[in-house]
C-alpha cells in the first residue's frame, strides 16, 4: 500500500508536469471540463487523465506486488526485503518510478523552455487572459510558477521512497545488527 502511494503521488507529478506543458503550449486553461479551442471531445480531460492514471498506476504496482506477493511482506516491515532474491519484485517497481519521474521532469523541461524561448505563446495566452476574470488568471499563473517544484519534486519523492524502502529493510539485517550492537 505504501509503495502504491508513493507511486500514485509520482504519477500526479506527471499529471502536473503535464498541465503545466499544455498550458506554456496554450493548449488548455488549467481547469476540469475545457480545452483552450472547443473541441468535439466532450469529456472532462483533466479528471478522465486523473482516474485513467490512478487505475494503470495502481494496477500496475498490484499486480507486481501479487506476482511475488511472498516477498511484498515481512515480519518486521510492511515495504518488504531489498535482497538479492526479490530483485524480480524490486526492480519493476524502481523502474516504473523512475520512470514516472523522468517524464515528469521532460514535461515540465517542455513547459519551461517553451515559456522561456517561445514568446509567442506566452503572447497568444496574453491576449486570451486580457478579457477574463482575476480568478482565471491567477489559475493560469499557477502554472507557470509550478515548473520547478513539478522538475524536481518527483526526483525528491522517488528518493524518499526508495530511502523509506531500503532503511526499513536495513534495520532487519542480522549482520548489521550485530555490526550496531558491537559498535556500542
Amino acid at each position: 500500500m505504501i509503495t502504491t502511494c508513493y507511486s500514485l503521488g509520482l504519477g500526479f507529478f506527471v499529471l502536473e508536469a503535464l498541465n503545466v506543458y499544455e498550458v506554456s503550449n496554450v493548449e488548455q486553461r488549467n481547469i476540469w471540463g475545457d480545452a483552450m479551442e472547443r473541441t468535439g471531445f466532450d469529456l472532462p480531460k483533466l479528471a478522465l487523465r486523473t482516474l485513467l492514471s490512478v487505475v494503470a498506476i495502481g494496477g500496475v504496482v498490484a499486480a507486481v506486488t501479487a506476482a511475488h506477493f511472498s516477498h511484498t511482506a515481512t515480519s518486521w516491515s510492511c515495504l518488504g526485503s531489498f535482497a538479492e532474491g526479490t530483485t524480480d519484485l524490486w526492480l519493476p517497481i524502481v523502474v516504473i518510478n523512475a520512470c514516472l519521474a523522468l517524464a515528469a521532469t521532460s514535461f515540465s523541461y517542455c513547459g519551461w523552455f517553451i515559456s522561456r524561448n517561445v514568446p509567442q505563446y506566452r503572447q497568444k495566452m496574453s491576449i486570451y487572459l486580457a478579457e477574463r476574470v482575476l480568478s482565471e488568471k491567477c489559475c493560469i499563473d499557477k502554472c507557470y510558477r509550478n515548473v520547478a517544484f513539478t522538475a524536481f519534486g518527483p526526483w525528491l519523492l522517488f528518493g524518499t521512497w526508495l530511502t523509506l524502502a531500503v532503511s526499513s529493510d536495513w534495520v532487519a539485517d542480522s549482520a548489521l545488527n550485530k555490526y550496531l550492537y558491537s559498535v556500542n
